[in-house]
């Protein structure tokens, strides 16, 4: 799951999930499309792109086209064009591949067990729209039975702190935040000086 040039130390302490950034094409427009998570699920109604967990011995890309498949209800031969767009880590202890692919024929289509909706936002805006940001603090809080005696400085330890960027962006009454925002900014950036001009901006 990790490339052969580094070695991941931790990784017994992270959980692996794939999801791809699906792009379609409707009326020649390109578009982005987005999933609303079904209200059993965790975080339900929360915008996010198909994906999920990696299984014991399956590839982050394999991962990523089994569940954009089976949220979407989509074929194999439907998802094109997959490129890896890199890995997000987060402090929860979460390791994201993400990966992004072209869907050909895709009907509007997905499972009603894991998807309350789909909806698109035009690729071309994206990449115009600079995001709002916002941080959140990163603390370390000690279990109550932490061996605070045994470390320099006791219960007044100087524990490292950080701040935590948060992405929004807005189109019409869709709040995309948090991880997806996370992963589609770095896209956008990516695709932006190949698409220069736009009529949003």
């Amino acid at each position: 799951m990790i490339s052969d040039s580094y070695v991941f130390i931790n990784r017994e302490e992270f959980r692996f999930s794939s999801v791809i950034i699906p792009i379609i094409e409707t009326d020649h427009i390109q578009q982005i499309l987005f999933e609303v998570r079904e209200s059993h699920l965790p975080q339900p109604g929360e915008i996010c792109f198909p994906g999920g967990r990696i299984e014991a011995g399956e590839s982050p890309r394999k991962a990523a086209v089994r569940e954009t498949m089976e949220e979407l209800m989509i074929r194999r031969e439907q998802i094109n064009d997959i490129c890896p767009l890199g890995l997000l880590y987060t402090p929860s202890g979460m390791v994201i591949h993400a990966f992004t692919a072209t869907l050909s024929n895709y009907e509007w289509t997905f499972s009603k067990n894991e998807v309350a909706e789909v909806f698109s936002v035009p690729l071309d805006f994206l990449i115009h729209t600079v995001p709002e940001v916002y941080s959140a603090d990163i603390t370390v809080r000690p279990d109550p039975d932490f061996p605070f005696d045994r470390i320099p400085g006791g219960n007044e330890y100087s524990w490292r702190t950080g701040k935590y960027p948060i992405y929004f962006y807005q189109y019409k009454n869709r709040t995309i935040w948090g991880m997806t925002a996370k992963i589609l900014r770095e896209y956008m950036i990516r695709r932006k000086d190949s698409e220069p001009h736009s009529k949003y901006s």
